[in-house]
């Protein structure tokens, strides 16, 4: 009876030891980065996860961004695949090379003939597609009593197009994966470098592999 549950347990402990071996990936709850559809993640994280790790066993943590956030400064994260760094962020994390630039754009309808900049003074009531922040021009367009966010680009593309509101903000990335011929941009702002980070002190994967991974998934493309 001993020797059936030592055996028992001895499995269990192997069966679980798989799990542990897996990297944890900390993906933000939000389109275009990170989200769960017709069954499986899908995302400009995952994506970027998909062609870093390989063949690498990982498992997708997909939740609200201060919640990944939260994780990683617990150590209950592997890795931050793609995010902005900052001097607050690199008190709980390390930095690998640049992935790519983030890029915020302003667009309107297709069919508009606008000339507007995110610069001009005052901006005109705008519907904004939620993600990253947007610089030095956060405050301003976060202040705007006519400021509407939506959490889908669905939603943005549809109250420009049924001339709720004229003008639109969104990430560059949402723009490129669900692209539509009736929305157009006329201004670029907002560009930030991104990386991937992993919590100080982490043992599960090193800057230098990720380096290494980021260089031979780049010369892959």
């Amino acid at each position: 009876m001993l020797k059936t549950h030592t055996l028992t347990l001895l499995f269990l402990l192997s069966s679980t030891s798989i799990c542990f071996g897996k990297l944890r990936i900390g993906v933000p709850l939000l389109k275009p980065y990170g989200f769960y559809e017709n069954g499986e993640y899908s995302g400009i994280c995952v994506d970027h996860a998909k062609k870093i790790l390989g063949d690498t066993p990982y498992k997708i943590i997909n939740a609200p961004w201060k919640r990944v956030q939260h994780m990683a400064k617990l150590k209950k994260l592997d890795a931050i695949i793609c995010m902005v760094r900052t001097p607050q962020r690199e008190e709980y994390m390390d930095f690998t090379n640049q992935i790519g630039v983030t890029e915020k754009l302003l667009v309107t309808s297709s069919h508009n003939s606008s000339n507007l900049k995110i610069s001009d003074s005052p901006l005109p009531p705008l519907v904004v597609l939620r993600g990253e922040g947007f610089g030095k021009f956060d405050d301003k367009i976060k202040s705007s009593k006519y400021t509407v966010f939506v959490n889908t680009l669905e939603s943005l593309v549809g109250m420009i197009t049924e001339n709720r509101l004229k003008y639109g903000i969104l990430d560059k990335f949402a723009y490129q994966k669900h692209k539509t011929p009736l929305i157009k941009v006329i201004d670029r702002f907002s560009k930030k470098p991104y990386y991937a980070g992993i919590p100080k002190g982490s043992k599960a994967i090193s800057i230098k592999d990720l380096n290494e991974r980021i260089k031979a998934a780049e010369g892959s493309e």
